[in-house]
């Protein structure tokens, strides 16, 4: 009987939504990161739907009052270890918190 060749049924199913893969080559710090991207991105979700949450935990983070309404300082979110955008913006608040220290 041969062996080898293309056989009707031969091989594995595709895992992917979208068929045939290929190799890659990314940083191994990202590799599982954006193996994750990719599926979601397969499963028909958007890059927005992947990357902008909604969700906010704001747990630990010292809510103040500002007059009669409540407050969160950006410092505070800074420190905290939150993303805050635009840079030129986080640049100057970097700095005035150095400056107490």
């Amino acid at each position: 009987m041969p062996r080898g060749g293309i056989r009707p049924g031969a091989g594995g199913k595709f895992k992917w939504i979208h068929g045939k893969t290929t190799v890659i080559r990314v940083p191994e710090a990202l590799a599982n990161e954006i193996l994750l991207l990719a599926q979601l991105l397969d499963e028909g979700k958007t890059v927005d739907d992947v990357t902008q949450s909604k969700y906010l935990n704001l747990s630990g983070i010292s809510i103040r009052s500002i007059g009669d309404k409540p407050a969160i300082l950006l410092e505070d979110l800074l420190k905290a270890g939150f993303k805050v955008r635009p840079l030129g913006l986080v640049d100057r608040l970097r700095k005035q918190i150095d400056k107490v220290r």
